[in-house]
């Protein structure tokens, strides 16, 4: 999918439920009242747009964002115990998120 301007769009396909369609899901940004054009095609020309995901290390967690939503999470770790231990000892699957730039 290509803006107006030509800029490549991030998007998701995500497979349909009952009649084999599909949804295609993107970020827009459209002034009140306002138009947009956007470009899809499946020809294999243009170049992708770029990936906004990053991750990030940060001492004993790692930062994953994409512009709109961060959020960190334990590093990879790997740990054996002989007994079973209560799930509270254990890192929470997520630590803590922030929306956009946090403000």
């Amino acid at each position: 999918m290509y803006g107006a301007d030509g800029t490549p769009l991030l998007v998701q396909l995500m497979p349909g439920e009952k009649n084999g369609g599909s949804r295609l899901s993107f970020v827009a940004e459209l002034p009140p009242n306002g138009t947009m054009t956007y470009n899809l095609r499946d020809d294999g020309q243009g170049k992708p747009p770029a990936s906004p995901v990053t991750v990030t290390k940060d001492g004993k967690s790692q930062i994953l964002a994409n512009g709109l939503l961060a959020m960190r999470v334990p590093a990879e770790t790997e740990q054996t115990f002989k007994r079973p231990v209560p799930a509270k000892s254990l890192p929470a699957p997520v630590l803590n998120f922030r929306i956009g730039d946090g403000a």
